[in-house]
């Protein structure tokens, strides 16, 4: 199973294992603002930043990345948790992120 560790905006750490047929945006949707779109990749609510682990994330797509480009507090390291597929990754990963302040 991936293991996903999540720091909230609120400064509280969760941590979730996921498995085959999870999106990381049904793994973590039970706090803070979060996936507004009900994970269509069309708002950025599910904004957050990879802390460790982008290694194993597949690249982000035209959809995505522009998406990202107009979210304020995007960074280098930022992907939208409804566009990363536990599919595609080892299923050993574990992935640290960061859930954002929002502006």
């Amino acid at each position: 199973m991936v293991k996903i560790v999540c720091e909230s905006r609120s400064g509280r750490i969760i941590e979730r294992e996921g498995d085959v047929g999870t999106v990381m945006y049904e793994l973590l949707g039970d706090f803070d603002v979060w996936g507004q779109c009900g994970g269509c990749c069309a708002c950025a609510t599910c904004h957050c930043i990879v802390l460790e682990g982008a290694e194993h994330l597949p690249p982000a797509d035209e959809d995505e990345l522009g998406l990202l480009e107009i979210e304020p507090n995007s960074t280098e390291n930022s992907r939208l948790a409804c566009q990363i597929d536990l599919d595609d990754l080892p299923k050993d990963a574990i992935i640290k992120i960061k859930v954002p302040h929002c502006d």
